[in-house]
């Protein structure tokens, strides 16, 4: 049946009145349009609309399609306009509508098809957003889950533990002999014994039991017997029994998502020894071997550094704090070697089962990685809260087996002229059949075209496959969005790059090297499983926790007129890219050019000017000392800078600077939230000029100098908030005062590392250098100005050179050393100055910050 559309003014108007560009249609264009509704209208009615202008899709006519597309729109707008059965014609058939009313070129016809989503047509009149049909939802594998509520699973299987322990004893045999003694005086004991590779066997209770192949002997007065089993051959065989269950473990995450596992030495409250094989060549009546092979394994024990902690993930979406750890050891029917060893870490929240099922690890693998279908579901919701305005509360991830992820509530936005709107439940995240994560969402958008508002369904989904080769896991991503054709016209809103942008690099997968395993397989049945072997394993004799960040930390002195008056901190021979770093100054000398000595107008450091390009830091100052129209020497002046920096480490921990520019004199700056507990300060420039009675509004001025002071400390903490207390001050004895103000460094530290900061303050020292105790050995350190003050020694005077810090440092034990700190000025060059310094009334204060050993 043939359905017409009636528009009356107000409904016309309403639909169009959106857009950003004006149009107005005379009366006859209404006659036209509307046909006999128009005898509603008076004579002098007309109506003015809005429409999408062609500035809004400049960007797009880079595209040679929309440009040819664009040249149409003007003709399309027109014949558009002349009658609702033409927006009828061109709803029902947008493409063949176009083709016979702009008579484009073939060429383009074909290209349009490609982006045309024929099977759902535009809904270009409907009044409402019909209900839409949700997604049905992903059916995902019945396979048990072998995550078993943990987060995150490490296991491997007996065998492999065994070739891990063969490798250990191969490479390090002199570690497995021991000797010692166990009683005192006529009952004393010597024992030397020497352990051959232990292996775990079929335990007989479900337990770990590790086989201790012995030999050696024992020594009691006058009798020495040796070590053999039940059948009199050498070695013999004890067993220690281990209950893992009460295995002393703990697992905690830092800020930027390393999760570090810590295991406590074993104690005999988990272990029990079965000597049941073991017998002695010559019987020694009444004496119990018990306590010298309690003893031996004590040393194979300690053998180990304990506690042992290992970073086994990195970067991972678990909560920062402790987390729940537990020990596994699971034994089945047949092949020992099959039997499993596993680490599993968790959230509080969840309630886990001690015990790994059979196909934890994947058949001609040798260990397994298992990540919860939870944690990965979560970790997507986090990252789409984080890119689009949902909030996470909106996002939810179910809590029964296997887990979904939905959009559990109504949102809905204008970006960009469009009205988005995605219904309850129809984002969804779940495995399928094939082990691919699905993400799919089925959303309703409003968006304006030419003139009209035009309807559209928009299917988004992407596919994350997961495979392997060599020892290298790859996660690819595959996206897919059905664009109508309409949708050309205007930029695409927040919605598709929502999938897209977040999902999918640029490559369209991601490479995850897992350091030390080699990856054979995957596969993700509402979970995710990567089998392979370990070419070592986690945990060594000695274990080395992957490396902390790398911190390096460098000062330069040179003359203003060196390298271009550019300080260059070369850190490439660290890595690749400097992430985080601090540049300050540890001392400066400013120097008038010419022979003589000025008053002085204007006083100032600024270091904002960074580049940062290849782990290559190029500092180029800004140094000011002018008056009486004389200026600065810059191959008579000099400056030491200092810098710390983090090479390839996080961008958002170990040192956390802030620069905070131009705080006036005794004033504090905003307040900044706070990562860490701690903040530092640092002076990071100053800015000091007088002007006619001490008015900014006035032109500068110069006089003579008294003091000059600059000082920069922390503010009182406001909760975990805190600001820089600023002192900026220039004077003479005639009370004028210079302009002053202060840019301000302030630095957090991180907990992990640990890095050790210290203030000295009032240093004033000519002549010695002076040694400043750091609490323990470091490595290297970095000194930073965090206050100065210098005085002329009797009234104020002309300046000729000005100044102050510790023009070098270094670093011995746990000290490190400052050379000359001190704050100077003179009317005269070096050592010929009528007036100097007062030294009691001058000083520099130092922030120290030093890398442990």
């Amino acid at each position: 049946m043939e359905e017409t559309l009636t528009l009356s003014p107000d409904s016309l108007q309403r639909r169009l009145k959106k857009q950003t560009a004006s149009l107005t249609l005379s009366p006859d264009d209404l006659q036209r349009l509307l046909g006999k509704q128009a005898s509603q209208l008076d004579s002098s009615t007309s109506l003015s609309f809005e429409f999408t202008p062609t500035s809004q899709t400049d960007p797009l006519r880079r595209d040679p399609v929309l440009s040819n597309l664009l040249q149409h729109e003007a003709r399309m707008l027109k014949w558009l306009g002349e009658s609702e059965g033409n927006a009828r014609q061109f709803a029902l058939d947008p493409i063949s509508t176009f083709q016979r009313v702009c008579d484009p070129n073939p060429e383009l016809v074909e290209e349009l098809r490609g982006l045309f989503d024929r099977e759902e047509p535009s809904d270009l009149i409907e009044e409402e957003i019909e209900q839409q049909q949700g997604l049905q939802e992903v059916e995902s594998s019945p396979d048990p889950d072998l995550s078993q509520g943990w987060d995150l699973i490490s296991a491997s299987t007996q065998g492999a533990v065994n070739n891990w322990i063969s490798e250990l004893f191969e490479g390090d045999s002199g570690q497995w002999s021991f000797s010692g003694s166990v009683g005192k005086g006529p009952a004393k004991v010597r024992y030397e014994f020497a352990f051959d590779c232990p292996a775990f066997i079929a335990p007989e209770d479900l337990k770990a039991t590790l086989d201790l192949p012995i030999t050696g002997f024992i020594k009691f007065p006058g009798i020495t017997s040796n070590i053999e089993d039940a059948q009199g051959q050498s070695p013999g065989h004890a067993r220690l029994v281990l209950d893992l269950d009460k295995m002393q473990a703990s697992a905690s995450i830092n800020h930027y998502g390393q999760v570090t596992v810590t295991i406590k030495k074993p104690n005999w409250d988990m272990m029990e020894l079965d000597l049941s094989d073991i017998q002695l060549s010559k019987s020694i009546k009444g004496l119990d071997i018990t306590d010298a092979m309690k003893g031996a394994v004590d040393q194979l024990i300690s053998s180990f550094d304990w506690p042992i902690k290992y970073t086994v993930a990195q970067h991972t979406p678990l909560p920062a704090g402790n987390l729940d750890i537990g020990v596994m050891y699971t034994a089945f029917d047949g092949d020992s070697d099959s039997n499993l060893f596993g680490l599993g870490i968790c959230r509080g929240n969840r309630q886990p089962i001690d015990a790994l099922l059979p196909q934890t690890v994947p058949s001609n693998c040798t260990s397994a990685l298992i990540v919860s279908n939870d944690i990965i579901l979560t970790s997507v919701a986090a990252a789409i809260a984080e890119a689009t305005p949902l909030t996470s509360s909106q996002l939810t991830v179910t809590d029964t087996y296997p887990e979904k992820m939905y959009l559990n509530t109504d949102v809905e936005d204008v970006i960009e002229g469009a009205h988005i709107k995605i219904k309850e439940n129809n984002l969804q995240a779940a495995f399928n059949n094939d082990g691919d994560l699905v993400i799919s969402a089925d959303i309703r958008v409003k968006r304006g075209a030419m003139t009209l508002w035009v309807y559209q369904t928009l299917k988004l989904s992407a596919t994350i496959s997961f495979n392997a080769y060599d020892d290298v896991l790859n996660i690819q991503v595959k996206t897919k969005a059905k664009l109508p054709f309409w949708w050309a016209f205007v930029p695409l809103g927040w919605v598709i790059q929502l999938i897209i942008s977040i999902l999918s690099s640029k490559k369209g997968s991601v490479d995850i090297a897992i350091p030390g395993f080699q990856v054979k397989k995957t596969n993700s049945p509402a979970y995710l499983q990567v089998g392979g072997d370990w070419a070592y394993m986690p945990i060594k004799l000695h274990s080395t926790p992957i490396a902390p960040p790398n911190i390096q930390m460098m000062h330069i002195n040179q003359q203003l007129d060196e390298n271009g008056g550019r300080f260059r901190f070369d850190f490439s021979r660290y890595g690749s890219e400097v992430t985080s770093f601090i540049v300050a100054a540890t001392y400066w000398f400013f120097k008038y050019e010419g022979g003589t000595d000025h008053q002085t107008q204007t006083l100032g450091l600024s270091l904002t000017q960074v580049h940062n390009k290849n782990a290559v830091l190029t500092v180029t100052p800004d140094a000011t000392l002018f008056g009486q129209k004389k200026g600065l020497s810059p191959s008579d002046s000099q400056l030491t800078l200092s810098c710390i920096a983090v090479v390839d480490g996080p961008k958002d921990g170990v040192i956390l600077p802030r620069t905070i520019t131009d705080i006036p004199d005794e004033s504090t700056s905003q307040y900044i939230p706070l990562d860490e507990p701690e903040a530092y300060a640092a002076l990071g420039g100053w800015a000091c000029e007088y002007h006619k009675d001490n008015d900014p509004s006035e032109p500068p001025k110069s006089h003579h100098v008294r003091t000059i002071e600059l000082d920069a400390t922390t503010a009182v903490p406001n909760n975990y908030e805190v600001g820089i207390q600023s002192t900026a001050q220039m004077h003479d004895d005639s009370g004028n005062n210079a302009i002053a103000s202060i840019d301000g460094n302030l630095i957090e530290l991180s907990k992990s590392p640990p890095l050790i900061a210290k203030y000295v303050t009032n240093l004033q020292k000519t002549s010695d250098d002076v040694y400043v105790e750091m609490g323990q050995p470091i490595s290297d350190a970095v000194v930073f100005l965090s206050g100065y003050r210098v005085h002329y020694d009797s009234s104020d005077h002309d300046i000729r050179q000005v100044g102050g810090g510790s023009e070098t440092y270094s670093t011995s034990g746990s000290q490190v050393i400052l050379h000359n700190p001190h704050a100077l000025i003179g009317d005269g060059d070096s050592g010929n100055s009528k007036h100097t310094q007062e030294n009691s009334e001058s000083h520099v204060s130092f922030l120290i910050i030093a890398v442990p050993e």
